[in-house]
């Protein structure tokens, strides 16, 4: 996983990129774009990459669902701009530069995130052993697909890639059914595309030293 610093934020009245219009997700015409979408620009026989699969499905979504500037926040969201600054690891030197500052998040998330732990074996013997569920090897279905996404929340923060859950949600029969083969492709390459793998870490502060 990599982990990419998310400076504080400052609003700014320039142009950033385009964001989709949550709101239109709802309205029949947009089904009917997105679909249409669906069935022209994406031909029935992918790309056998998960990569290439994934790129052409994630511009289609894109390019049907951008906000046509009718929320302001599409155009003035804000921008990042400036790094709070960070005491270092023993805490006497105070990090004021942005490349620094990314050092010593990274250091700290390694040290969170990467802890060797041991596990006491009487602990372990002591819980209930399930039976083996075979059919877990086995390549998720379509119906298993759309039951995951159909369990997924509304108005929850979309990753790097800029589509939210509602999406996937309000997106239709033929939506879940390019998702599906993309799952399939990347169970059968055994490779997480890049864009799964990669997170954003934002840094809330709630009480104690800012730095």
């Amino acid at each position: 996983m990599s982990i990419h610093l998310m400076p504080k934020r400052r609003m700014q009245k320039r142009q950033s990129r385009p964001k989709l219009n949550i709101k239109r997700l709802g309205d029949s015409t947009y089904q009917e774009q997105l679909q249409a979408a669906l069935s022209t620009d994406l031909p029935k026989q992918c790309p056998y990459d998960a990569e290439k699969h994934w790129g052409r499905l994630s511009s289609t979504i894109m390019n049907c669902s951008k906000s046509k500037w009718s929320d302001p926040r599409a155009v003035y969201s804000p921008s990042y701009s400036c790094l709070t600054p960070l005491r270092s690891k023993d805490g006497l030197k105070l990090l004021k530069d942005k490349e620094a500052i990314t050092n010593r998040w990274k250091e700290h998330y390694e040290d969170l995130l990467n802890r060797n732990t041991t596990p006491e074996m009487d602990a372990l013997e002591q819980l209930p052993q399930q039976p083996i569920i075979e059919n877990m090897g086995e390549p998720p279905s379509l119906e298993e697909v759309q039951d995951a996404i159909k369990k997924m929340k509304y108005n929850k923060a979309a990753g790097p890639d800029g589509i939210p859950a509602d999406v996937p949600k309000e997106g239709g029969p033929d939506l879940h059914r390019h998702i599906h083969a993309l799952l399939l492709k990347i169970w059968q390459q055994e490779k997480i595309l890049a864009q799964l793998r990669n997170a954003l870490v934002v840094s809330i502060f709630k009480k104690g030293d800012k730095v």
